[in-house]
């Protein structure tokens, strides 16, 4: 009971929460990791239709991995059809270090590039997994016409990097429900600027 106790008072995560790609929640190297431009921050906002947050906060990812941010660019530029998924990854802070920080509950230690696939990632409220597309609730979106680039205070420098191609492993699929308060709930939908309808598949697949 006492190193449980102890557990709960930890403040710090055993894994950085930059060792997670802030899009699609997997563990990425730092040799393969970018930071949020500005490009990617506008691209990630058409696609997903929310902006980048949390970007202050120390329980959130500050970057993203190289596939995701080339993904969104390429997308962004008309030279990609889709993304894996309709809903990224969403943070949240965590309650505790011991059954709610995805970050301490991923075993990360000793994986490589090619081992990482087998990185097993925990079902937790304060990360909820990125959400598949569906043509007629949640459709791959168009390209925007105007290419002009959001403002941030993100550095631009590796905006424009071409990143090499490397194989996808799709982001985790849970088959576990996700316990949501009502109150959670409504609140994601908000961070998502999701409709009615849109809300409610969200909420019946979160229970599947």
């Amino acid at each position: 009971m006492a190193t449980i106790s102890a557990c709960k008072k930890r403040r710090t995560c055993s894994n950085k929460a930059d060792s997670f790609c802030y899009i699609c929640g997997l563990f990425t190297e730092s040799n393969r990791k970018v930071t949020l431009s500005p490009l990617v921050n506008t691209a990630y906002f058409h696609y997903f239709g929310c902006r980048v947050g949390d970007q202050d906060k120390d329980w959130a990812p500050h970057f993203s991995c190289r596939r995701c941010a080339n993904n969104l660019r390429e997308w962004f530029n008309g030279k990609r059809k889709s993304m894996p998924f309709a809903v990224p990854m969403i943070w949240r802070e965590q309650s505790n270090h011991v059954d709610e920080c995805y970050f301490c509950l991923t075993n990360i230690s000793g994986f490589t590039t090619k081992s990482k696939h087998k990185i097993v990632y925990p079902d937790v409220r304060s990360a909820i997994k990125p959400v598949a597309h569906n043509d007629d609730d949640l459709p791959v979106p168009t390209p925007p016409t105007d290419k002009c680039v959001l403002e941030s205070d993100e550095d631009p420098s590796t905006s424009n990097t071409e990143e090499t191609t490397e194989d996808f492993l799709p982001p985790p699929v849970s088959t576990e429900p996700h316990f949501l308060s009502q109150e959670d709930l409504n609140d994601l939908c908000r961070d998502l600027y999701l409709s009615q309808r849109q809300s409610e598949i969200l909420a019946s697949r979160l229970k599947e």
